[in-house]
């Protein structure tokens, strides 16, 4: 009796959330009419700053950039006309989407108009409409005014963030936006390298913007160039330069278990150490990296491994030398830091300090 019950209880903990999405939307990138070169790619760095400031409601179903510019990419369809609403209901439908946001940027010199609508696909009406006039610096209050009216059109709720962006007006530097916009633009023709240099660009003026920080995981990469040859050396498994660029803590852990070839035949031989390894060999780490402000970032590792046969030549002739056998269950921590300098330099040092135990 009790097993007919839990089962559809279980069920319903896990559809029931799935129901409470009642709209799925796409942003498209906003037209853009000023000769300033440096607003080319705003609007796309403005939409995308407001998708993501949307998809912090649970109540959307926001459809990711990547999947719209898939989808585009591959019917070939190109949008003549960003700010037509007959098109832009051409994508909605392509997406399947219930509500479509697009609109134009128009540069007044000294400040910007910022106009956008929202088409609802299937009826092809235009069902809400808003603009804002400000300077583009105001970019956060852009984002959170967008956000703000959306929602409450929708009838969701308004998160915290959203609304402290909209009761404080607070200028920044303009070149952030700036940045952000030409790496969205290299990210769709896929230059990761460009987008990524625009991002730290973006990310050095204006660290805590979440659309540049989550860009920027999109992109982040392991910029290693170390090859481990043997765990007992304790090398870090990635440069620690890599870690000045570090934009959110992350937790990893990595397990490596090798099968020796051959009992007779040592499986890997460092002759600056005069260390042979046989059999299996296993090495695990757990560690926790973090930025420590803008530039900075650290790790710390704890590690173990366990060779199951480890000798040590005592003789420089191999056919004389005599071997000595270790059985080793070996511990340790390892700390490294990284500073980024430029946006192109960075340096890190790293330190382990550990112990071998014969069993």
């Amino acid at each position: 009796m009790k097993k007919a019950f839990l089962l559809p209880a279980l069920l319903l903990s896990f559809v029931l959330p799935a129901y409470t999405v009642s709209f799925r939307i796409a942003l498209s990138d906003f037209a853009v009419h000023s000769k300033n070169p440096k607003y080319e790619y705003m609007g796309k760095g403005i939409s995308e700053m407001i998708a993501v400031e949307l998809a912090k409601s649970t109540g959307l179903d926001l459809i990711e950039r990547e999947k719209r510019a898939e989808m585009l990419e591959e019917i070939e369809f190109a949008l003549s006309d960003l700010a037509d609403a007959t098109r832009q209901v051409e994508v909605g439908k392509m997406l399947a989407a219930k509500y479509l946001v697009f609109g134009e940027i128009i540069d007044m010199d000294k400040d910007v108009l910022i106009s956008l609508r929202m088409v609802e696909v299937e009826t092809a009406e235009i069902v809400w409409i808003d603009q804002v006039v400000t300077n583009i610096a105001n970019y956060d209050y852009i984002t959170g005014f967008f956000t703000e009216s959306i929602l409450k059109y929708l009838g969701l709720s308004v998160p915290r963030s959203t609304v402290a962006k909209v009761e404080s007006i607070k200028a920044k530097d303009e070149d952030a936006v700036v940045a952000f916009s030409k790496a969205v633009d290299a990210y769709d023709r896929k230059e990761n390298a460009a987008a990524r240099e625009e991002l730290v660009r973006a990310r050095r003026i204006d660290p805590d913007n979440e659309a540049v920080r989550l860009y920027l995981s999109k992109l982040l990469v392991n910029l290693s160039k170390f090859k481990i040859e043997a765990a007992a050396l304790q090398l870090p498994s990635q440069n620690p330069a890599y870690l000045g660029f570090l934009q959110y803590a992350q937790v990893a852990f990595m397990v490596n278990v090798s099968d020796m070839l051959s009992d007779e035949v040592p499986y890997l031989h460092l002759e600056e150490y005069d260390l042979y390894y046989w059999n299996q060999f296993g090495h695990w780490t757990l560690g926790y990296s973090a930025p420590l402000g803008k530039t900075p970032g650290y790790q710390t590792n704890i590690f173990g491994w366990s060779p199951n046969g480890e000798e040590l030549r005592t003789e420089e002739d191999p056919k004389e030398a005599e071997y000595q056998w270790y059985d080793l269950m070996s511990w340790g921590t390892q700390f490294s830091l990284g500073w980024a300098i430029t946006d192109r330099l960075a340096f890190g040092v790293s330190t382990s300090v550990f112990l071998s135990v014969n069993s």
